[in-house]
């Protein structure tokens, strides 16, 4: 168990992770830090969303040597991502950050 799981259960929260989708998925590992990296960034057109997206840009790329960012804004927030969008991101970038505004 994760230590981030164990601190949930000592808590007493609740984890509405489901568990058997996530052991037919395979995470991707985490970056050590972002230097030199190009990040996603995918608004999904809702209130704020693109305000806070630009804001983690920033602050990404001043503090922690985030080379590119590469922003996508989805059709509407309720779908999927298009295809392509999906594509790009996976090809060009290092990582992703995805955003629900309101």
């Amino acid at each position: 168990m994760s230590d981030v799981l164990e601190r949930i259960h000592r808590l007493g929260l609740l984890d509405p992770t489901d568990q058997e989708v996530l052991q037919r998925r395979m995470l991707a590992p985490r970056l050590a830090d972002v230097r030199g990296k190009v990040g996603g960034f995918l608004d999904n057109r809702k209130q704020n969303a693109s305000i806070l997206l630009a804001h983690i840009a920033e602050r990404l790329s001043a503090e922690h040597g985030m080379v590119e960012a590469v922003h996508h804004t989805k059709f509407i927030y309720s779908r999927l991502a298009e295809p392509a969008i999906i594509d790009e991101l996976a090809e060009r970038c290092d990582f992703v950050v995805a955003a629900i505004g309101d």
